[in-house]
């Protein structure tokens, strides 16, 4: 049994040795390989992929001022819509009736105001141009009146002169003086009138 031991030991330590060389062999033997490649340029697509709740920035609610119930709808969740575009229809209920009825009436009394207030506006337009004329008018009857008070300025002349002639001795000149004063008279009037013709062009100016 001694005899033996040394042989098994050294066959323990020949065995180490073979592996240990085996193994320095194989590792200093292996390679690094390299894969090379041309360089090209291309896209490089890179996409995520994520899931959860989207919301929009610009959210309105749409509200009705009368009640009643949804019976249509033309649009749809993301759709874009305009001012004055038809979203839904609703079929009104008793109490939405009632408001319809009395948006109605109050939009034929606002346009009934309208109406009065046009007509209004066309009555004053018409009372204008009337004052307008009568402006006019008294303008013109000044101009007639100044001539007829030049007129009679003239009569009254020549009768004061004709009388202031005839004083002494003409039997007419109870006639011619009668003449006189007629012309005097009318030269009064005349005047009168034309004196007044300021104060109607006044009023006619004031009704503009």
């Amino acid at each position: 049994m001694r005899k033996r031991l040394p042989w098994i030991i050294t066959l323990i330590l020949i065995i180490a040795a073979g592996g240990t060389w085996y193994a320095f062999r194989h590792k200093s033997t292996g390679k690094v390989t390299y894969t090379t490649g041309t360089v090209t340029k291309g896209t490089l697509v890179i996409s995520v992929s994520s899931s959860g709740t989207t919301t929009s920035a610009n959210r309105i609610p749409v509200t009705t001022t009368v009640t009643g119930t949804v019976s249509k709808v033309y649009v749809k969740d993301g759709d874009s819509v305009k001012v004055g575009q038809t979203l839904m229809v609703v079929t009104l209920d008793a109490d939405g009736q009632a408001a319809l009825a009395k948006a109605k009436t109050a939009l034929l009394q606002a346009q009934s105001a309208v109406t009065s207030a046009q007509q209004g506006v066309q009555s004053l337009k018409s009372d204008i141009t009337n004052a307008q004329s009568g402006v006019v008018s008294a303008q013109q009857q000044k101009v007639q009146l100044h001539q007829a008070l030049l007129q009679a300025q003239s009569a009254y002349d020549t009768a004061t002169a004709t009388y202031d002639a005839a004083v002494s001795d003409d039997p007419n000149l109870a006639q011619k003086k009668l003449a006189m004063q007629s012309a005097k008279d009318a030269l009064t009037v005349a005047q009168s009138r034309y004196d007044n013709a300021d104060a109607a062009i006044t009023q006619a100016k004031s009704q503009v």
